[in-house]
């Protein structure tokens, strides 16, 4: 296809123009949870558990009755663990026969096991309790497709129970440096060569090229190629081999196609 230089558009317009001819299929991998960290989702994601699966002590806590304080603050100098309380630690289960939980600050322990309690506490039932399912229940949407995973969003994966995590596979993009005088880095240049450079940028630009704008939300992996003194069929042979396993290929310089 002949460049007619009248008819170039702007970047936006090429890009646009380029994407809407070039589509890709998204391919998928599963990783681990602890290595899913800045990965994008690939399907909805739900719980697995409920949690917590009983009711709960909501912080350190002494479990008892909320009946024995119907007449205001009780005597609780003969009380035996086990028996009128029980202590709970924040997220604990305790016995059911305990309908409320109060907080270790509001209660002084005896040497011989029983408690006194601060005047005027009052507990009503369900006070300091965390319900069945109030972190999460299983079947609940966690996160959504599309998602980039930051190191919260593990969390709520691991509370919910998923440790398998389905996300996009990063594209892999292809740099060929095309200019014939072009050396790597670390050769010493001799006359009519000069030192590739601006590979080693491109390859380190993820999320800043404005090219990229369409593979940033799946962070590509750019993989490098010196590729020296390519034309004509040489070009096309190496393209044809690079676009095997490139998502993208990006071209340094301008190539003369004849």
């Amino acid at each position: 296809m002949k460049l007619n230089i009248e008819e170039l558009v702007t970047q936006e317009k090429a890009l646009a123009l380029l994407f809407d001819r070039w589509n890709p299929a998204a391919e998928t991998e599963t990783v681990p949870l602890d290595e899913a960290v800045g990965r994008v989702l690939a399907e909805d994601q739900f719980a697995k558990y409920t949690l917590p699966v009983v009711r709960a002590a909501m912080m350190d806590s002494v479990a008892l009755r909320s009946a024995d304080f119907a007449a205001g603050t009780p005597d609780a100098s003969g009380w035996t663990r086990g028996i009128e309380y029980e202590l709970a630690d924040m997220g604990d289960d305790f016995d059911d026969r305990f309908d409320a939980a109060m907080p270790v600050e509001d209660v002084v322990f005896q040497p011989d096991g029983a408690i006194r309690i601060a005047a005027g506490v009052t507990v009503k039932p369900g006070e300091g309790i965390r319900q069945a399912g109030s972190t999460v229940r299983a079947g609940e949407l966690l996160l959504r497709k599309g998602c980039r995973l930051v190191p919260t969003d593990l969390c709520v994966l691991g509370t919910g129970g998923i440790l398998e995590i389905p996300v996009f596979r990063r594209p892999v993009v292809a740099i060929i440096p095309t200019g014939s005088e072009l050396i790597p880095l670390g050769e010493i240049p001799r006359r009519g060569q000069n030192l590739d450079s601006n590979s080693l940028m491109l390859k380190h630009m993820n999320g800043y090229l404005k090219f990229f704008d369409r593979f940033k939300e799946q962070g590509p992996d750019c993989t490098y190629s010196q590729l020296t003194a390519l034309c004509g069929v040489y070009l096309y042979s190496a393209m044809r081999d690079w676009a095997l396993e490139a998502k993208k290929i990006i071209l340094e310089k301008e190539v003369d196609p004849q």
